[in-house]
């Protein structure tokens, strides 16, 4: 079953045919008597309605902001779907010559957005002008902003290069570095690595007698249900640590690498993998993936796209099956349903990163408490 709503209409036969897909397709079927274009007739009636709604939404904001209401609650409490193809609805009215009379002033206010610089952002913006009349501020999402000024006002990167002190100790260091990979976009990232697509005891047990420093395991947990993903993760642990146990003399170390906007099983695969290897000091979280343009800074994590950096809204947001509203990472607690608040995440700035360099992340790691989850 699928999560789309579908408006059909064409010939009986036609409708005939492909009934079945279209019911796979959908989770609402709706099939529009009347012949083909009777669909886009309701489509029609649906936009209209949808961009008074917008506007209608925005006034409703605003009056909440100046009553004292929780914004961000209220913004919860009345988010509906919207449509997007308002030029329809216009065309289609003047062609049949019925007057919009409330419907038509909505196009003032995105007319309004644009012409204020608000033409990056998503129909949400319409909000913008009334914040503009009333002088309210309604915090319902944080801004698109631009790319350039963020990354200019950072400090400096530490100027020394780690690297040589990174390669030193991974030579004194003899423990084995597992990576579980919920995706294959990790293993196309490295190279010079192997990669295992079977996690049975025999080849994990060949594995570790090689004394590799790193290998990765393909899982491809993210396409299995939340259910089938952590018991993969629990199995593979499992067979690691007898695998190991076997060679005999084996230290390893497992990551779980996954969708950097946590967009995947977790917390779900790093409890099971917990439950066989025993509680770790901390989970650290490591938001990275410059290629694909992702940025976390002050713990809200962007999504680039070209000039612009972009928080909610985007199409990982919005994923069916992991989407979410924060973009601030210390927020774990929306992923794992207030079990780990965002008070108890200990956060390693962008600024202590390049303004006290390797030391001093060194301290800050080292003076947690243990079982601290931290980004």
């Amino acid at each position: 079953m699928g999560t789309l709503t579908i408006i059909a209409s064409g010939t009986n036969e036609a409708l005939t045919s492909s009934g079945s897909v279209l019911s796979a397709l959908s989770e609402k079927l709706y099939i529009i008597k009347g012949g083909c274009g009777s669909g886009s007739a309701v489509k029609i009636v649906n936009q209209l309605l949808a961009r008074v709604h917008i506007a209608a939404s925005a006034e409703a904001m605003a009056i909440g902001a100046r009553l004292g209401l929780n914004t961000r609650k209220l913004f919860d409490f009345i988010t509906n779907s919207g449509g997007t193809s308002w030029g329809i609805v216009s065309h289609e009215s003047a062609s049949y010559k019925v007057p919009l009379l409330l419907s038509t002033v909505a196009p003032n206010f995105s007319c309004q957005c644009s012409t204020a610089g608000w033409g990056p952002y998503d129909d949400d913006a319409l909000v913008k002008v009334y914040e503009t009349i009333t002088g309210v501020k309604v915090e319902g999402k944080l801004p698109v902003v631009k790319k350039e000024e963020v990354l200019c006002s950072l400090p400096p990167e530490w100027p020394s290069d780690p690297i040589d002190d990174i390669r030193a100790l991974d030579q004194s260091n003899l423990k084995t570095l597992i990576v579980l990979d919920d995706d294959p976009t990790g293993t196309q990232t490295v190279h010079d690595i192997e990669v295992l697509t079977e996690w049975n005891f025999e080849p994990l047990v060949e594995q570790f007698r090689k004394r590799p420093k790193c290998f990765f395991i393909l899982t491809n947990s993210r396409a299995l249900t939340s259910k089938k993903a952590p018991a993969l993760i629990k199995d593979i642990c499992t067979n690691l640590h007898t695998a190991a146990n076997s060679v005999g003399n084996i230290d390893y170390t497992v990551v779980l690498r996954g969708d950097s906007t946590l967009r995947g099983h977790f917390p779900e695969e790093a409890d099971a993998a917990v439950s066989v290897l025993g509680q770790m000091d901390a989970w650290i979280i490591c938001p990275f993936f410059l290629q694909g343009g992702r940025y976390t800074i002050d713990d809200i994590h962007y999504v680039a796209d070209s000039d612009f950096l972009f928080l909610q809204g985007t199409e990982f947001a919005k994923d069916a099956s992991f989407g979410y509203k924060s973009s601030n990472l210390r927020e774990v607690e929306e992923k794992t349903l207030g079990r780990i608040p965002a008070s108890s995440v200990t956060s390693i700035s962008i600024q202590l990163l390049r303004k006290g360099g390797p030391d001093a992340v060194c301290m800050r790691l080292c003076s947690l408490e243990k079982e601290v989850q931290h980004v």
